[in-house]
């Protein structure tokens, strides 16, 4: 049965041993009480504590981890605001979400998102079956199917802008298509959509379904989404 060693008093990395404990850990290694030099107290085992395999309560990883993480940063300068900041070389361009959404609206100013007529053309030849040549066009006019607030589909929303403004409207979607500007997107139905799930994943999230957990998109705040009665 191997001798027993008293560690007390010793000193291990940041660590001295201040008493032994009645604990053991799994192995059955003797837990010990020690004081480390940035204040904290923990629990250490002899075996950590002789072959240098814990030598801090914890600081001494989390501080190399902040000095490879600044390692790895560089200085950016802010294209919006002209702020010098710290991010990684693959990071953001901008200092702030603030500065991003205006970095955004400048990017996509005057861009269209609108198809040429030949572009239009080859990409409806590629998807549209007999079927949905007759039924497009009827289901775009239908106010119960197509982008109009009567949809069947639509519920009444209450969103919340980052300036404080409320808007309250039905048809999600529709609001989006036509306010993509406020949030620093081009027209059209890409950009609709994405600020749609945007919405649908914070009302998710308020609802605890899934795996959805931010409630809110882009700093707007979802105050409020009512089924609207038939």
């Amino acid at each position: 049965m191997p001798s027993f060693r008293d560690l007390t008093g010793r000193q291990f990395g940041r660590l001295q041993v201040v008493a032994k404990t009645d604990k053991r850990n799994s192995n059955g290694n003797v837990m010990w009480l020690c004081h480390c030099d940035c204040g904290n107290d923990c629990l250490v085992s002899s075996r950590d504590l002789t072959n240098g395999a814990t030598q801090s309560c914890g600081c001494l990883r989390i501080e190399r981890s902040r000095e490879a993480s600044k390692a790895k940063r560089t200085v950016k300068i802010c294209p919006v605001c002209g702020k010098a900041f710290e991010a990684p070389p693959t990071g953001r361009a901008t200092c702030s979400e603030k500065c991003e959404r205006k970095y955004r609206a400048q990017a996509h100013k005057g861009v269209s998102n609108r198809w040429n007529a030949e572009s239009r053309r080859k990409k409806s030849a590629q998807g549209l079956t007999d079927n949905l040549r007759a039924g497009t066009p009827a289901a775009k006019k239908s106010p119960l199917a197509g982008r109009f607030e009567t949809n069947q589909e639509a519920k009444r929303w209450v969103i919340k802008s980052p300036e404080g403004k409320t808007y309250e409207f039905k048809n999600l979607k529709l609001w989006a298509r036509e306010h993509t500007a406020l949030f620093g997107k081009p027209p059209g139905d890409r950009s609709a959509g994405q600020i749609a799930q945007g919405f649908y994943s914070a009302y998710m999230a308020q609802r605890n379904v899934g795996e959805h957990h931010t409630l809110t998109y882009k700093d707007w705040k979802l105050l409020a989404v009512k089924t609207i009665k038939k």
